[in-house]
């Protein structure tokens, strides 16, 4: 079975935690995938949703995973944001609307 592209299984070398939070909020479903793995550096976070991006070495990854849930999630009206530090951990927040009207 493939990941889901926004949980951060990939971010944790050995032992570690993933914790995925749902709630609604206004009118939004929101979903949260958090982990304690490397975290994302600063200077990669407002990349990390560009097509064919990647921190990988080659062969490990096309870097369209998130490129991929973004375009999804924004067809549906809804965003993806990614809050990190590194050596602490990765909060990715997905909010889709309710309802279109």
């Amino acid at each position: 079975m493939e990941d889901l592209p926004f949980i951060p299984v990939q971010a944790i070398k050995e032992k570690g935690e993933i914790m995925i939070i749902t709630y609604q909020k206004d009118n939004y479903i929101n979903v949260e995938a958090r982990d304690n793995g490397i975290g994302i550096p600063e200077q990669n976070l407002s990349k990390i949703f560009e097509p064919f991006f990647t921190n990988k070495e080659v062969g490990k990854g096309t870097g369209l995973g998130l490129s991929t849930a973004y375009n999804i999630i924004k067809n549906h009206n809804g965003t993806i944001e990614a809050n990190s530090r590194v050596d602490e951990g990765t909060t990715f927040t997905v909010k889709i609307p309710i309802s279109a009207g």
